[in-house]
């Protein structure tokens, strides 16, 4: 699914609930795919807190802060 399918909202607004569903599932496929809440905040135009929340509403399981951790030395 290509996000030009998806009309996102102007700045101050959210979704209509009719464009919800083909939303949450770009978002799922994008965060699933291994990007971050940052980087799809970037290519929709919104800001963190938007693309953070329209996960969470979306159902999807967010990774925990800062990535993949090296390995500790032993």
């Amino acid at each position: 699914m290509s996000e030009e399918e998806i009309s996102w909202p102007e700045y101050g607004r959210w979704l209509k609930p009719e464009q919800e569903a083909r939303a949450a599932a770009w978002l799922r496929e994008k965060y699933g795919g291994g990007a971050s809440v940052r980087a799809i905040a970037d290519e929709i135009g919104k800001s963190y807190g938007f693309a953070h929340k329209a996960l969470s509403k979306a159902g999807v399981p967010l990774r925990p802060r800062g990535g993949a951790r090296p390995p500790r030395p032993k």
